[in-house]
């Protein structure tokens, strides 16, 4: 039985197309929100002005009658029935904040796209060593269990050091950077001791934190985590994010931009370690 690099390619090309599709995304969202702000200053139109007049005034046909601010008016104010006009300052304000949610949704996407290209190499590659005679029995009976968790429970995610028993080389990539500055990794602030397998650790933790915490931030997490973090940000001069034990997890531009970074360059290793560029 010879490995099947056709398939594994195959699988390398489900996460380039997933992760390409995220990276539009979170660009197009970006795009849209500075492109209505750049709009309205440009126009010289104040905030104040209330949104259902800028559409009404900016907007023609077809575009116009399309947009329901039925259900989408100002703040509710307690003890009253009636709900404000939409003003324009309220809706950049809306934007901006949505992009915590769009940020988050992102992560957890890209995220889950790294585990299952993980979880389909490893698939591959152990049924062609317990097929083969190039293992001995503890290793292949060590496969078996693995792939059994896999097919048997899709929420079970292969570690990225159990694929390093498939593939020799693998090990000593993951601890060291996969980015293109080894003393840069995140192509950015320089932040020390941040190997391949910190990185993806770190963005794993931070999609449990989205999804099993509501983004509530635990303690072990802000331990383990809020430096790196913050050191992201560090040239930002308008962040004032904590990472603090019970606050809200605010995840960022850039924060969503390393993750694909960081998931990008994990499975460009991946593809070199499994053959998978060998044609």
């Amino acid at each position: 039985m010879d490995l099947n690099r056709q398939e594994l390619k195959m699988h390398f090309k489900g996460f380039w197309e997933r992760h390409e599709e995220n990276n539009r995304f979170l660009w197009n969202f970006r795009t849209s929100s500075l492109f209505v702000r750049g709009y309205i200053e440009g126009q010289g139109i104040s905030l104040d002005t209330p949104l259902r007049e800028f559409v009404r005034s900016e907007l023609k046909g077809k575009w116009r009658k399309n947009i329901n601010l039925k259900h989408y008016r100002g703040p509710y104010i307690e003890g009253s029935d009636d709900r404000p006009e939409l003003l324009l300052e309220q809706y950049i304000r809306d934007s901006e904040r949505s992009g915590n949610l769009v940020y988050q949704s992102i992560i957890v996407n890209e995220i889950r796209g790294l585990e299952i290209l993980i979880n389909d190499i490893y698939s591959s590659i152990a049924s062609y060593v317990i097929a083969s005679q190039s293992a001995d029995n503890k290793t292949k009976e060590k496969m078996r269990k693995i792939l059994s968790r896999v097919e048997s429970d899709e929420r079970h995610s292969v570690a990225l050091m159990q694929m390093a028993d498939l593939l020799p080389t693998l090990g000593h990539l993951l601890k060291g950077s996969t980015y293109k500055r080894e003393e840069n990794p995140f192509l950015s602030t320089k932040i020390n001791g941040i190997s391949c397998l910190d990185a993806v650790q770190m963005w794993k933790e931070t999609r449990n934190l989205i999804i099993h915490r509501d983004g509530k931030i635990s303690d072990a997490f802000s331990k383990r985590w809020s430096k790196t973090l913050i050191s992201l940000l560090r040239d930002e001069s308008n962040h004032n994010q904590t990472f603090r034990p019970g606050s809200q997890l605010l995840v960022s531009l850039r924060h969503t931009t390393y993750c694909l970074t960081t998931c990008h360059q994990t499975a460009v290793v991946l593809y070199v370690a499994s053959g998978a560029n060998i044609a």
